[in-house]
């Protein structure tokens, strides 16, 4: 049985009990007197009763009961209760005093052991609604107030807002657990300070902090509170003297109060949140309101990755190969592997509808696994036709965070035999970001080893310019969102400009994707870069088509 029904089940039954209890536990400490006096006064055996009312009174009312219990037994057995009433002899002062005293002793026990009781279930209550370190209402409780809010209010919509501290993995692995416990406590009382005082802070995660607005706080006052609250979140928080930065996004939603449909289960109204704050993460945003389509997202996300891996057991995952040529000679110098995936029931589906919710989890590693050991094996076989071309594949920042994935890629060259400076690992500038000084450790490694590695995207991010010299780079491949747009678009042509400039004074060569023009070609050969590939060169091909276009096309372009 959940602990909470428990407690107040109990607590209800123990209430219930009480009422009324007062005045027939006195009835009955005067019963057992008149019982004791008709049968021959206190010296016969009906006396010891008056425990019964002394117990029972301890029991139910605590220290307090069992005092007065006991003090009113003792009365009533006391100075004007005879020993033996047919002699009509009366007891001794001290006798009915040291009675009294044992009797007072009992009830004293009883009423402590019944207060220490009471005060342990209270302390249970408690804590089953409350976070211990951060002594404010949980999860559980949370719930139970957005129940409480639906009943309570007759009408409107109220807010319930989820608060995620998203570095906080950062944070305590730099100073520890300490560093969340203190950050959810201060910023609880920022946000106390803010919000009205009826509104409650719960603890609804070990890195989540929420509360509800009442229908009462009108739309505009509401966005007022939750930007003072952003901005707050951007103030640093101290922990032993120092300033500390955290990372804060928001979720919320709305729910109709005045239905008593608590039979809807307010997990619900939780979850909906966090959807929307998984959006604001997504998006990068620093809040983000829940809306329907989000619902169907996560479950179109949950369906792809657990199709996802019967998928690749089921080899509907294939690959496809982009030549790439030089600009100057028009030779097909190498292919880029992109991953196709023929869904069964959703049809032809390209990378980027999968690939970026598999990063986020394993799947993404034996995703690289795959696509690893399809390249290389398939660059061996058109090296055994006399097609001696390089093998571009793409790998994520996961990857390169798995402790034998440079025993892995050096493993899978060897196996199949493949000189490895024809194997290209590209690798975009994001990815670079995860854990850089690991990042290029590995990277070196690799590179050592005759592998050439390239900047995917480059021009998308700001990380490889402080870092570029530190990187064992061969290949700088410029984005196509840029060179689409050349040479029309200056902007666009002077970043391209700048980037294959850079490229040249570090002595590196530039691959420029998304070439869809002869016109963007021109351009590209006229500032000496140095490959291209894009649809107006080719598309992405089947692997048994690659032949052919490599000998119907020995100078392309030229």
């Amino acid at each position: 049985m959940d602990s909470e029904i428990f407690f107040d089940r109990f607590l209800r039954w123990y209430r219930k009990m009480g009422r009324g209890l007062f005045p027939l536990f006195v009835l009955l400490g005067i019963s057992v007197a008149v019982l004791v006096y008709f049968t021959g006064g206190v010296k016969s055996a009906y006396s010891h009763l008056m425990y019964l009312p002394i117990l029972l009174s301890g029991f139910r009312f605590g220290l307090k009961g069992g005092l007065f219990s006991a003090l009113f037994g003792g009365l009533l057995l006391g100075p004007f209760m005879p020993i033996d009433t047919v002699t009509g002899e009366m007891q001794s002062l001290m006798n009915w005093i040291f009675r009294t005293i044992f009797f007072t002793l009992v009830g004293a026990l009883c009423g402590i052991v019944s207060d220490g009781v009471k005060s342990y279930i209270n302390r249970l209550k408690w804590i089953s609604l409350h976070d211990v370190s951060s002594r404010l209402p949980n999860r559980k409780a949370l719930l139970k107030a957005i129940n409480t809010y639906k009943v309570f209010y007759r009408k409107g919509f109220a807010s319930l807002y989820l608060f995620s501290f998203e570095n906080s993995d950062e944070l305590r692995s730099a100073f520890g657990v300490q560093a969340i416990e203190e950050s959810i406590k201060q910023f609880a009382h920022r946000f106390q300070e803010v919000l009205p005082a009826t509104v409650h802070i719960f603890r609804a995660g070990f890195n989540e902090i929420a509360f509800i607005l009442p229908p009462e706080i009108t739309p505009e006052a509401e966005v007022i509170s939750l930007s003072e609250l952003i901005m707050l979140s951007r103030s640093p928080f101290i922990l032993n003297n120092f300033s500390i930065h955290v990372d804060m996004r928001v979720g919320f939603c709305h729910f109709e109060c005045g239905k008593d449909d608590t039979a809807v289960d307010p997990e619900i109204y939780l979850s909906n949140a966090e959807s929307a704050l998984i959006a604001a993460r997504e998006k990068d945003l620093s809040s983000s309101a829940y809306t329907e389509s989000l619902d169907e997202k996560k479950r179109h996300n949950v369906q792809i990755l657990g199709d996802l891996k019967n998928g690749l057991e089921r080899r509907e995952l294939f690959l496809h190969y982009q030549p790439k040529i030089s600009v100057d000679t028009g030779r097909l110098l190498g292919v880029e592997s992109l991953l196709r995936w023929n869904h069964p029931t959703m049809g032809f589906m390209p990378p980027a509808h999968f690939i970026p919710r598999a990063e986020q989890s394993s799947l993404i590693d034996l995703i690289t696994d795959f696509v690893l050991e399809e390249s290389i094996s398939q660059a061996k076989e058109w090296h055994e036709q006399g097609i001696q071309i390089s093998m571009a594949a793409n790998i994520s920042a996961r990857n390169l965070l798995q402790p034998d994935f440079v025993d892995k890629v050096l493993n899978l060259v060897n196996r199949y035999k493949l000189e490895p400076h024809y194997l290209e690992l590209e690798l975009t500038e994001s990815s670079l970001l995860a854990d850089m000084s690991e990042s290029i450790t590995k990277l070196k490694k690799l590179s050592e080893n005759g592998i050439t590695i390239s900047i995917d995207d480059f021009g998308t991010g700001y990380s490889s310019l402080q870092y570029l010299h530190l990187l064992p780079v061969s290949f700088i491949k410029i984005d196509q969102s840029f060179a689409l747009r050349i040479p029309q678009d200056s902007n666009a042509t002077s970043i391209v400009d700048a980037t294959i400039t850079l490229a040249q004074k570090q002595g590196l060569r530039t691959i420029a994707e998304g070439v869809e023009s002869q016109e963007i070609f021109s351009y590209l050969k006229s500032i000496r870069c140095d490959y291209a590939q894009g649809f107006w060169i080719s598309k992405p091909l089947p692997a048994a088509e690659i032949p052919l276009w490599y000998a119907n096309h020995p100078n392309f372009g030229a």
